[in-house]
């Protein structure tokens, strides 16, 4: 039989909380040169108690089991123009796993590898949906651990490298830095138009208004730093902005910052209505 690898990586899936019996595993199937999502690709899972649990993955290429119990579960994975791809998953004693099965367009005839899947803490209430926006991948997102890894000195330096974003700096030691989305305008292949980003701090917007009521940018790294930062969503495109987060001024794309002291949940209609 024809196989090639089942790769595992490290995801931030968000999933219901799985019972103390249970294990489950949230995975998704994708192609490894392309890295486009496969659907419809069967997958089937080994239960020691249940035998095989066959499940499909959907439109994005996301499948979900639960298991009865922990320990190493086989997981094949079949889809048409692919040779199939087998491994295990050992789930030790964590009860959520997150796996990502890479297929290719491959002759090779490989044999089936063991995959140690590294436990994933269920994600806190307030950033199931981030987790949720970043499997889908709409925008840039930077997670906790990007943020550990790179240890800036500012976070705007990091919501800068997302292609779109522009920081202006201001301030005799350039300690101000402010965040605009900046594209061609209209009809123009050579104007640059500048245009402040909407900000969200735990779902608060944090712009100001001028006089005349425009959005105004705002510099975020006097309010955050890294040590606060749960996840960054940055949305350039307005087409993008997830209708939670758009409201009044999110016509050049918005920012979204999740922090782990966060207060009492607060919806964007309520903020923007003054209540």
């Amino acid at each position: 039989m024809r196989r090639t690898s089942l790769f595992l990586c490290l995801l931030s899936l968000c999933a219901a909380q799985p019972l103390a019996s249970q294990v489950q595993i949230d995975g998704i199937v994708v192609d490894d040169a392309t890295g486009e999502p496969i659907p419809g690709a069967r997958v089937r899972v080994y239960d020691g108690f249940a035998g095989w649990r066959r499940r499909s993955t959907d439109s994005i290429g996301n499948f979900s089991v639960t298991l009865r119990k922990l320990g190493s579960h086989r997981v094949d994975v079949h889809s048409p123009g692919y040779p199939d791809v087998s491994g295990t998953v050992v789930t030790g004693a964590f009860p959520y796993q997150n796996i990502e099965v890479r297929m290719r367009r491959s002759t090779q005839v490989m044999l089936p590898v063991t995959i140690l899947a590294r436990s994933q803490l269920i994600p806190p209430p307030h950033m199931q949906g981030f987790h949720d926006r970043l499997r889908n991948r709409r925008g840039a997102y930077v997670t906790r651990e990007d943020v550990a890894a790179v240890r800036p000195g500012y976070i705007s330096d990091m919501i800068a490298q997302t292609p779109g974003v522009l920081v202006r700096r201001t301030g005799r030691y350039e300690e101000n830095r402010y965040l605009y989305a900046h594209r061609f305008a209209d009809g123009s292949r050579t104007e640059i138009v500048e245009c402040p980003l909407r900000v969200l701090v735990d779902a608060q917007v944090v712009n100001g208004r001028s006089p005349s009521g425009e959005l105004q940018a705002v510099t975020v790294d006097y309010t955050v730093d890294q040590t606060m930062v749960d996840g960054i969503e940055i949305y350039v495109d307005p087409a993008t902005v997830p209708p939670e987060f758009r409201g009044e001024g999110a016509q050049c794309g918005a920012v979204v910052i999740w922090t782990r002291n966060r207060p009492p949940q607060t919806t964007t209609a309520a903020l923007e209505a003054g209540t």
